[in-house]
């Protein structure tokens, strides 16, 4: 309600990402913890990056505030909510609104490779919250979309509502096109942790990748996946190093462009330390 702009923003409008709100990501100091208030104080400060209702424009602000939204009609907290509504409904054990990784239960830290594996810090789950707090596993993932399609979760109508899709977003959906079959899901990350969770429901078919250090693109690894799942012809990638010699990478160094798309690359070289 501090916001100048509440009385125009919807719950639909968090919901498909057409509140205008910006994105978090302008949020330093990741590691120090947030209480509600100064979440609320840091977005409402900032001025809307377009009109309400005007255009979808992805923002995790929206779902950290649907998250409270939760807390404040609910009178429990987003944990409690997730785990009565959704994680001991469907019968779920590795599935929880989370924390920093404890090794001692299993969970993974978030990596970047750079010459060499090195573990990365962890947000501090009070700044993305309900946007990007829940730890799972890929077969909880897929259990949890298979509830959600089988209405065990919610009603038809609500799964159709997800399901309307307007400049490209649901309501905490987006839709994949896979060799014309037709998908929906969504694409995760925070820090190194990356997820990916799609249903296509002419197969009844569900895939989860989830990642905490990549040095191979995820969207590769899930449309490879599925070419293997659809009886596609795919071959595996062959990771075997390749050394080059140092003159050879001179003549590939320029400028480009292309006639297709709007971009200009330049590539250089450097001597690895």
């Amino acid at each position: 309600p501090q916001s100048p702009h509440s009385a125009s923003i919807t719950i639909s409008q968090l919901l498909n990402h057409r509140s205008g709100i910006r994105n978090m990501t302008f949020i330093t100091s990741k590691e120090t913890p947030r209480t509600q208030e100064e979440m609320l104080t840091i977005i409402a400060e900032r001025t809307l990056k377009c009109r309400p209702g005007k255009k979808t424009s992805y923002s995790n602000s929206n779902f950290l505030i649907l998250g409270y939204i939760i807390e404040k009609i609910c009178g429990k907290s987003y944990a409690a909510v997730l785990e009565e509504r959704i994680v001991s409904k469907i019968g779920l054990t590795h599935t929880y609104y989370g924390h920093k990784a404890v090794m001692e239960k299993d969970e993974c830290f978030p990596y970047r490779f750079k010459n060499d594996w090195v573990q990365q810090p962890q947000t501090d789950i009070s700044i993305p919250g309900a946007s990007g707090g829940i730890i799972s596993t890929p077969t909880e993932m897929v259990l949890f979309i298979e509830a959600l399609f089988s209405k065990k979760i919610i009603s038809e109508n609500s799964l159709n509502t997800m399901k309307t899709i307007t400049d490209g977003h649901g309501m905490g959906f987006l839709e994949f096109e896979f060799d014309k079959k037709k998908a929906f899901g969504y694409i995760g990350g925070i820090d190194e942790y990356e997820s990916v969770l799609a249903y296509f429901p002419g197969d009844s078919l569900a895939i989860a990748l989830c990642s905490n250090g990549r040095v191979y693109p995820m969207r590769s690894i899930a449309i490879g996946s599925l070419n293997i799942c659809f009886d596609k012809p795919y071959s595996i990638p062959d990771f075997r190093s390749v050394t080059i010699k140092r003159g050879h990478l001179k003549k590939y160094t320029g400028m480009y462009s292309s006639s297709e798309i709007p971009v200009r690359i330049k590539i250089t070289r450097y001597k690895q330390k």
